[in-house]
């Protein structure tokens, strides 16, 4: 078995461990890091569509700030990720999501909006099991968000979302592994080099 693989499930067990942990001591730091996206989402006038996520096992749930920018400007629209069956197995896309609609739950007890119309966001909100300081994203290891980064024409404005806690080392990862634009804490927000 890769090394590195062993290492970054070793790593994603013990950062789902401690985000329990920061979720059940300190809800605020989920709201702080809501009020921190919707400030710098604010900032971005030129964005049309934003793909982000329905929160799970203690992500911080971001639906307000993504309502807040939803409705800032006229036009806008906000998309949720939505895994299917395809050709080649299971793929990644998103489909439009309005405040007022029914949500479905898939197999993970994720609130998907099934039967809405695919949309291309031009922001990607993507939540983080942990990050490196260098806007690595350490993520769950099913590999959607980055097998949808490689296939988009354009690549979207990428920004996750973790607890300052779970940053992990930048050597955890490949030369091959996709650095995200920002990486957005309760403390602070990193740029990308790329």
């Amino acid at each position: 078995m890769d090394s590195a693989i062993v290492t970054k499930e070793a790593w994603r067990k013990k950062l789902l461990d401690l985000r329990v942990a920061i979720a059940s001591h300190d809800a605020n730091k989920s709201l702080i890091v809501c009020e921190k996206l919707e400030k710098f989402l604010l900032s971005l006038k030129d964005k049309k569509t934003i793909g982000f996520y329905w929160p799970i096992k203690n992500e911080p749930d971001i639906s307000r700030a993504i309502i807040s920018w939803l409705f800032e400007r006229p036009g806008r629209k906000a998309a949720l990720p939505v895994t299917e069956k395809g050709e080649k197995g299971l793929s990644m896309h998103y489909r439009e999501w309005r405040p007022d609609m029914t949500l479905q739950y898939d197999r993970w007890g994720i609130g998907t909006p099934i039967t809405a119309s695919i949309v291309v966001p031009d922001i990607l909100v993507i939540p983080c099991v942990g990050f490196s300081d260098h806007c690595h994203r350490l993520g769950y290891g099913a590999g959607y968000f980055d097998r949808y980064l490689a296939k988009c024409d354009v690549q979207p404005l990428t920004i996750g979302l973790c607890y300052h806690a779970l940053e992990v080392p930048d050597s955890l990862f490949a030369p091959y592994d996709m650095a995200l634009d920002y990486i957005l804490t309760e403390t602070e927000l990193i740029c990308s080099e790329k």
